[in-house]
């Protein structure tokens, strides 16, 4: 990212691992071991998440380094 302030205001959220834009606000999204968030358009929905569904979906993984040595 070249230009953090351009970014900033062309966006209206950002989520990466804390620390790595000093300097910018930022919040804890969540404090569980694992979170599930979808899109709109996906087609999970609460009422058919399975582990079957889960197995088949794209992943994306955000470790926290506060969990890692």
């Amino acid at each position: 990212m070249q230009d953090v302030d351009a970014t900033q205001r062309a966006v209206d959220a950002l989520t990466m691992p804390r620390g790595i834009l000093a300097g910018f606000p930022a919040a804890d999204l969540w404090t569980d071991e694992y979170v599930l968030a979808v899109g709109g358009g996906s087609p999970l929905t609460a009422g058919n998440m399975s582990p079957a569904a889960l197995a088949e979906m794209s992943w994306v993984s955000s470790p926290r380094p506060s969990q890692w040595p």
